[in-house]
């Protein structure tokens, strides 16, 4: 059976046709030529669109067509829709929405999902699966914190009605800024460098209608939610700048190296130990 691979992000999409039983999102470069896409035997990469702009994660809906979320504006929107009319295999329809960035987009219950860096937003879908007005959006979440840095909100929901919600530290080492001193306790950790569970829902939540669900997550940047053990999974951005303070203790090939970049399978009341630990791949 034929299925679809596709490689999305800074404003290109490629797909890879194959025979398999998955299908999977992964990402590539923007301006790298399809005949560079090295593939195994029997793969085919296409570009389904390219200038799309800075898109970061997407979803597929049942019939085909593909949203994906933009860390920056486009001609004034943060959303793009791409859609094969023709049924023929190329996109003939680009569309943009949303007057907001971000990353996190996923299609739960009816309901198209897509965060801002301060919180989560979703769309009413028909039974298509296209969005019914794409000027109303209704506010899941909001306040959460955006300093700028570390501030995308990737999302995933469970199947029990809640969405988990990664809060990324600003501030890489919670170190008091110019100085190798860390913050400590890590008062960040209050509203930051965790995942946060909410009602996927309820309109307006804040910090106050949500749970800390994990803690010690620098920036859990990638995050899925495992269907078979109902478990929560997270990848892990960690922190760096070792050698810049710490020179006696570390290299500089060493401050590029560590942390590991880690997966988790993560449970209510977890910590993976940002700041106070990592993990060395090394020992």
């Amino acid at each position: 059976m034929k299925k679809t691979l596709i490689l999305a992000a800074f404003g290109i999409l490629t797909t890879l046709a194959f025979r398999t039983s998955h299908s999977f999102l992964i990402s590539k470069i923007l301006d790298t030529p399809k005949s560079e896409i090295i593939v195994p035997a029997g793969f085919k990469a296409e570009i389904l669109g390219a200038d799309l702009g800075a898109t970061r994660h997407m979803v597929v809906s049942k019939n085909g067509v593909i949203y994906a979320k933009l860390s920056k504006l486009k001609d004034g929107k943060g959303m793009v829709k791409l859609t094969d009319t023709k049924k023929d295999g190329k996109i003939d329809l680009t569309e943009y929405f949303g007057d907001y960035t971000g990353t996190g987009v996923t299609i739960k219950n009816g309901y198209l999902y897509a965060s801002s860096n301060k919180g989560v937003f979703r769309y009413k879908l028909d039974d298509k699966e296209n969005i019914i007005n794409t000027d109303a959006p209704e506010k899941i979440i909001d306040g959460l914190v955006d300093k700028g840095r570390d501030n995308a909100k990737p999302f995933v929901l469970d199947n029990a009605g809640n969405i988990y919600v990664t809060v990324g530290s600003y501030n890489d080492p919670c170190r008091e800024p110019g100085t190798g001193n860390g913050i400590n306790p890590c008062t960040i950790l209050d509203s930051a460098g965790g995942i946060w569970r909410f009602k996927a829902d309820m309109a307006n939540q804040s910090y106050s209608d949500g749970k800390l669900y994990a803690t010690g997550l620098k920036n859990a940047v990638g995050i899925a939610w495992n269907n078979k053990t109902n478990t929560l999974f997270a990848t892990v951005h960690g922190r760096g700048q070792f050698h810049d303070f710490y020179s006696q203790y570390y290299t500089p090939k060493q401050s590029q190296e560590l942390p590991a970049e880690t997966l988790y399978e993560l449970h209510e009341g977890d910590d993976a130990g940002w700041p106070y630990v990592y993990y060395d791949q090394f020992q």
